[in-house]
């Protein structure tokens, strides 16, 4: 992603980052888990995968059968962040392997420490970059080198939406984001979470140390002002809309930010968690005491969800004739973000019906085939 070059007066720095596991609240709880059930045409698979379909794919691929035979369904799965797109079908796989050998149903659920181990992290990474600023801690040009170690082989490939991510709420008339990509002889890694993100903000923080100024001031001059314009990344257009079986025909350069919001959220914050009194009760708690410190900071960003142009996804609506309810199956998956109730609340509005009479049915393979995965970057939430 490239805007312009990098230069004149500024800093360089190095933002290295580890692994991070996926060990997010809902994993804790909700680990990778499997039942597999013989039927008479073939396999009923319940299981907690973002992408149900690529879970039917991957099944009927292991096992050598037709798609048709494996019917996957997927009520919920209590969150996922990534972890749980591809993941989770190395263990839906075995276990319909074992339940088509011996007949009989099959549940696989692993523990914590084999699902870290074996499934991988996210991609660490190692990012160098050179920022331009003015003398009031302005963003001038950001010239910036992203590498991240897929492991030994590159299957979810985090640099393929790190860049568009690193320009977060702020606003710089210069960007040169460069991703790189190594193999490493390591276990591949995975999505997990908001990959990229955090560049902006240790640049922010590194401009303001230089320059001896208040983070938060800084942030606030580099936000994003009314009528500003951001970058699209045509590549993961062009990308999203391949694997939908449709070329990107016209892809626009940037899109229009008619009002930045954030600002507003940020004077409203300010207010109503009194910082700068608890910021000077820190700065006076720190003076005060040698050996125990205490520390407060706003952040502001910006996670750049992407719609693409062609993205396949269907539902399935059922109007009951004898006393009018509503069941609806959409080929997404609830996180635990409240994609249900939108879709609940969509098909009442849209019906012109009380939002008690419709119920949500889990996503199935059959009702809802062809879908594409749910994510929070690049998949639909209702």
């Amino acid at each position: 992603m490239g805007q312009g070059k990098a230069g004149g007066g500024g800093g360089a720095g190095r933002v290295p980052k580890a692994s991070i596991r996926k060990f997010s609240s809902s994993d804790r709880t909700r680990a990778r888990a499997t039942l597999a059930v013989p039927t008479d045409d073939g396999l009923d698979v319940f299981t907690s995968s973002q992408w149900a379909i690529e879970t039917q794919r991957s099944i009927g691929q292991v096992l050598g059968v037709p798609d048709n035979t494996v019917n996957v369904s997927v009520k919920r799965i209590g969150g996922g962040f990534g972890g749980k797109i591809t993941r989770g079908n190395i263990i839906a796989a075995a276990t319909c392997l074992a339940a088509r050998k011996m007949r009989k149903p099959v549940r696989t659920v692993l523990d914590m420490a084999t699902c870290m181990t074996m499934l991988g992290g996210r991609d660490p990474f190692w990012s160098t970059y050179k920022v331009g600023v003015d003398a009031e801690g302005r963003l001038q040009a950001v010239q910036a080198t992203m590498t991240s170690n897929a492991g030994y082989v590159n299957v979810d490939p985090n640099n393929t939406v790190s860049p568009p991510s690193v320009p977060s709420c702020y606003n710089c008339p210069n960007w040169e984001i460069t991703p790189v990509t190594v193999l490493t002889n390591t276990p591949n890694n995975t999505w997990t979470r908001t990959p990229g993100g955090e560049k902006a903000w240790t640049i922010i923080e590194h401009v303001a140390v230089a320059l001896n100024l208040d983070p938060l001031l800084v942030r606030q001059r580099n936000l994003m002002s009314d009528g500003s314009f951001r970058r699209i990344s045509e590549g993961v257009f062009r990308l999203r809309c391949g694997r939908g079986g449709q070329n990107a025909i016209a892809i626009p350069k940037q899109v229009k930010v008619e009002r930045n919001i954030i600002g507003d959220m940020l004077t409203q914050l300010m207010s109503s968690a009194d910082v700068e009194n608890r910021k000077q009760m820190v700065d006076n708690f720190n003076k005060n005491h040698l050996w125990k410190k205490k520390g407060i900071s706003v952040m502001t960003m910006l996670w750049p969800h992407v719609i693409p142009l062609v993205y396949p996804m269907n539902s399935l609506v059922s109007i009951n004739q004898r006393d009018g309810t509503v069941a609806v199956s959409h080929g997404g998956t609830e996180l635990g973000q409240g994609m249900n109730t939108k879709a609940v609340q969509v098909v009442a509005y849209e019906l012109g019906c009380p939002m008690e009479v419709v119920v949500v049915k889990p996503t199935t393979s059959h009702a809802n085939a062809n879908s594409r995965a749910r994510t929070a970057l690049a998949g639909p939430t209702s």
